[in-house]
C-alpha cells in the first residue's frame, strides 16, 4: 500500500512539473520555484510589499 501511495505521489509531482514546463505562462501559487521564476507573479508580490 505503501509503495502504491509513494509511486502515484510520484507521478502527481511530475505530471505538475511538465504541467509548469509546459505552461510557464500560468502561475503557480503554491510553488515558490514559478513564482520566483515567473515575473508576471514577481512583480505582483513586489506591488503587494
Amino acid at each position: 500500500m505503501k509503495k502504491l501511495s509513494f509511486e502515484k505521489i510520484c507521478s502527481i509531482i511530475a505530471f505538475i512539473f511538465l504541467i509548469g514546463s509546459f505552461f510557464n505562462l500560468v502561475p503557480i501559487k503554491y510553488n515558490k520555484s514559478t513564482k520566483e521564476y515567473n515575473g508576471y507573479y514577481y512583480s505582483n508580490q513586489l506591488k503587494e510589499i
